[in-house]
């Protein structure tokens, strides 16, 4: 176990499960090796899954809270802060159930809260990633001096959650249940006035996605293949979020707006089951446009 010389005494680690495969553990022990403690929240996985998850929970340091229902990845989101709060945890670590983390995640994190001038305001800290289909890296670690940089959104695998700062801005959103719930909170956690950073450093390989690169007009791109019902969320409440967030982050909701946009010309041109895919996703629009979520 890691023990930090910083205002961080420890750290616990949530990680959500749905379906896990049996490499689960093997990336659990890369972890265990970095933090004090690893709550898993399963959502309602199959019998011989949950069984699986408890022989992973012969490790001390790791607990597992089983739900019986699934109500989306920011609801157990929840369920894990709240318990890492209880238990008298300052900073809380996020991750997917793939996420493959590297053995200097924690140090690497640890650094850019030591280089920060003004600590107290650190909301999150993201962590660089390298994507393991496309092998294409989030943030070029070489583009300055400095080891990490603010951003305006991270994603939620990786991130080092200040849970007083939770408490201050407000839980995940649940209505969001998939998708862009990370997004959500990093935009209400700036609108608050804290910062949200991200190392330059690549501290883990993940995926978004079944990523699939393509030649399109001489360039190359890359498609996610989705399901429909992802998609459906991917719009949803990524144009509830355009629709909140236009006039105070412009230039975020353009960029977000011509991404949806690109989501789908690229499925349209490159993805399977096209047809539902528009259809969800067009429900996706609608719905996020008049706020039903």
């Amino acid at each position: 176990m890691v023990n930090f010389k910083s205002d961080i005494i420890n750290i616990c680690a949530v990680i959500v499960t749905y379906h896990p495969d049996y490499d689960f553990k093997k990336r659990i022990k890369v972890l265990i090796e970095q933090v004090d403690r690893i709550i898993i929240i399963d959502n309602n996985s199959t019998d011989d899954e949950v069984q699986f998850l408890k022989s992973v929970c012969s490790f001390d340091s790791v607990f597992l809270i089983e739900n019986s229902i699934n109500k989306g990845i920011a609801n157990a989101l929840n369920q894990g802060m709240d318990y890492a709060f209880e238990l008298g945890y300052k900073w809380t670590l996020l991750l997917d159930q793939d996420t493959i983390v590297l053995p200097i995640m924690i140090e690497e994190l640890m650094k850019v809260y030591g280089n920060y001038d003004k600590k107290e305001r650190i909301g999150i800290i993201g962590s660089n990633y390298k994507d393991v289909n496309s092998e294409v890296i989030l943030e070029d670690e070489r583009t300055d001096t400095e080891i990490w940089c603010k951003k305006d959104t991270v994603i939620t695998a990786g991130s080092l959650i200040n849970n007083i700062i939770f408490k201050q801005v407000g839980k995940f959103n649940d209505e969001f249940f998939i998708d862009a719930v990370d997004t959500e909170y990093c935009l209400r956690v700036e609108e608050k006035g804290f910062e949200v950073l991200l190392t330059k450093k690549v501290l883990m390989l993940h995926s978004i996605g079944k990523i699939t690169m393509h030649k399109f007009l001489g360039k190359k791109v890359g498609t996610t293949n989705h399901t429909p019902l992802r998609r459906y969320y991917m719009v949803r409440n990524n144009i509830a979020l355009i629709k909140k967030y236009a006039r105070k982050k412009t230039k975020w909701a353009l960029n977000v707006s011509i991404a949806v946009a690109k989501w789908f010309l690229l499925v349209i041109i490159f993805e399977e089951k096209k047809i539902i895919k528009i259809r969800y996703m067009l429900k996706g629009l609608i719905e996020g446009l008049f706020m039903k979520l």
